[in-house]
Order: structure tokens, then sequence, then C-alpha cells
């Protein structure tokens, strides 16, 4: 029995060796994921027969982690050839396959595993992920509320979330709005797109005073999230996109103040006594197109900066270059790069006037600030002291 288990063993190193073959249905090497070799310092990629299989799994998780997906691939298939039955390596294989865009594959180990354990939440999860994807409704209500009977708290607000999806999409909006109403009262994981939606649902059920509640408390939680990481990219997307769905509450309330012609569609006529009232809605949704004029434009001063950042590196002594590059700095909230940027200046030029300026203008330590959990009236973001495109 020892000598076919090494046998499997070294089958399967032949894997890890020889798979940059590029025989016809295997997988082919690139530069970007080089050959797996044992060579360099990876002392465990030399002892596979010494280790155990949870060593095995969790050595195939650092690999698939750190995008090494062959490697982790071919650890997976030695773990199989072990055993089988093993639950851990088969939910990681189907995370492979998604990464790969091989869904038949993840469904298939999926099953594999509920067959062992019908209860197993990722597994669960992760056939209801794939039916909800095709659209297969009354199936993934199956695999999420067998999922929902065990879920982790990190989970809970996403998953109720798609549960929520699910519902609506076999026509139970009654249960879809209890779900996402539990998603949005979770505690911890990512809440913003259960906001998102349950504002959405509140929208198709014409319920537009709380929609803008909902979408109040929305905007007030992603500015938060932007509060609390003021030079990431993505927290000012976030922020965009939820002011983005204050947005359609508001259009879809000026839409509901119109008369209605014959075949139910809304006219070009607004409702006798709505003139206040659409005056009112209109200049709602100026407000928060002029918040998201301003997003844009800090958005867009991230892209910029990838483009001053390499000019600067083949031109470091231009000080024009390096007063724009620290103001997109500046303007994106990295503070401490942008205090280099405008230092690097005066070390050039020590009467830099422009320089000084911005470097005396810069915060001493992160803002922070508290947001009320109330609907906020939305209002214009504080103009920049100066534009990079001048360059101080």
């Amino acid at each position: 029995m020892g000598t076919a288990r090494s046998l499997l063993l070294v089958l399967g190193l032949g894997l890890l060796t020889l798979g940059a073959s590029p025989a016809a249905g295997q997988e082919s090497m690139t530069d970007l994921d080089p050959p797996p070799q044992a060579a360099g310092g990876d002392e465990q990629l030399e002892n596979l027969n010494d280790l155990t299989i949870p060593e095995l799994v969790a050595l195939a998780r650092t690999r698939f982690e750190n995008e090494n997906f062959l490697l982790a691939k071919n650890l997976v298939r030695i773990i199989l050839l072990r055993d089988e039955a093993n639950i851990e390596a088969s939910l990681l294989d189907a995370e492979m396959a998604l990464v790969e865009g091989e869904t038949d594959r993840a469904r298939s180990r999926y099953n594999a595993v509920l067959a062992i354990e019908p209860t197993e939440y990722e597994a669960n999860y992760g056939l209801g992920k794939l039916y909800a994807r095709s659209k297969l409704f009354r199936q993934a209500k199956f695999y999420l509320e067998r999922a929902e009977s065990n879920v982790p708290d990190e989970d809970r607000s996403e998953l109720l979330t798609l549960l929520a999806r699910t519902y609506r999409g076999t026509g139970d909006a009654a249960q879809a709005l209890e779900k996402i109403t539990r998603a949005v009262a979770s505690e911890s994981g990512d809440t913003l797109p259960a906001w998102e939606y349950l504002v959405k649902l509140r929208i198709e059920g014409q319920d537009f005073d709380q929609a803008l509640i909902d979408s109040g408390r929305l905007v007030s939680l992603a500015r938060r999230e932007l509060v609390a990481a003021p030079a990431e990219l993505k927290a000012v997307e976030r922020l965009y996109a939820a002011y983005n769905t204050q947005l359609e509450v508001l259009r879809a309330l000026h839409q509901s103040q119109y008369e209605l012609n014959p075949d139910g569609t809304r006219s070009d006529r607004l409702q006798a006594g709505n003139e206040v009232t659409a005056a009112e809605t209109l200049r709602r949704v100026v407000d928060v197109m002029i918040v998201q004029a301003e997003l844009l434009r800090t958005i867009s001063y991230f892209s910029m900066l990838e483009l001053t950042g390499k000019a600067v590196d083949y031109d470091e002594n231009n000080l024009g270059l390096q007063m724009q590059h620290g103001l997109l700095l500046k303007n994106t909230s990295q503070f401490t790069e942008a205090r280099s940027a405008f230092e690097r200046v005066l070390q050039a030029d020590p009467t830099h006037a422009e320089a000084q300026r911005q470097l005396a203008s810069l915060p001493a330590a992160p803002i922070t600030a508290d947001e009320p959990d109330v609907e906020e009236e939305p209002a214009a973001e504080p103009e920049n002291e100066s534009d990079p495109a001048s360059g101080g």
C-alpha cells in the first residue's frame, strides 16, 4: 500500500514539473505564471511524501491565494489521489474552477461535497450563487436557504442579499423584502450592497418616502467609509454609487408626479397641485448631481496620478511636475506622499512659495468626523484649493 501511495505522489510530482508541456487539453505556462520549481527555498515541494493532507491543503491554499493556480491545482490533485473524499480540497478546486470560468467543474465539485455532507455551507452557497447567476432562481433558493441555516456572521449580509434577489426572481416580493431587511440589520460584513438593493425594492413598491430615508442611510454609511479611508479610490467610487442610488429614488419620485397616459405610461403633464413638490424634488436632484460631479473629479485625479507618477520617475528634477504630482496626491487625500513631493521641491528650491503654501496646508494628522445616522441634505463638496493641471 505504501509503494502504491509513493507511486501516486511521484505521478503527482510529475504533474508539477511536466505541467509546462502545452499538450492539447492542458494548461500552458506563461511568463506571469512560471513553472513550479522546488529550487529557490521552497523545501515543502521537495518533501510532499512527508506532508500530511492538512499540510498539503494549507500549501495548496497558499499557492491559490498567491495566484499560482497551476501549482495549486496540481497540489489539489495530489490530495484527491490520497483522499478522494477530502472536502477542503474539493472546495478549493471549486474556487479555482470559478476563477478559471469552468462552472461545470465547480458545480461537480460542490455536488461531490454535498454528497458527503449535505449541510456544508460553502458548497450550498456556491451552488446557490451559480444557479442565481444563471437566473435559475428556484434551484438557487433551495441551496441558499440551506446555506442560511449555518451562515457565518461575516457572510450573512451578502447571503441574505442574494437570497432576497432570488426570492424576487421567483416573484415573492414579500420574502425578498423580509430577507433584505435582515441583511441591512446585519452587524458584520459589507452591508452597502444590501442597502442599495433595499432601496431598489422600495422604488419598485413605489414606497418613495421610505426609499428616501433608506437611501440617506446608504449615503451616510458610504460617506463614513470614505472618511475612514479617504485615500482609497474604491471608497470614493462607492460613495458615488450610493448617491447614484439616491438619484434613482428622486427621479422615480419625480416621474410619479406626472399624469398617466391611457396606456399606463407617464406623460409630460405635471399633475395639478404638484408644482411645489416637483420643484423641490428637482432641486434635490441637482444637489446630488453637484456632489457626484465633485466625486467624479476626485476619481479622475486617481487616474491622473498614474501618469504623473510615471513622469516623475522619468524626470524627478522637473519641479512643475513634482508640484502637479503633489497636488494630485493632496486632492486624493494621500497626505504623507504629498508632503514628500512638496518637500522634494523645497529641497531643490527653498524659496518655492507655492510648495511652502501647499506643505503648510497639509493636515498634521488624519481627519476624522462623526457622521449622523439620519438622512442628510446632499451638499456640494468644497472645491480643491489648486488645480493639479496647472502644476501650482
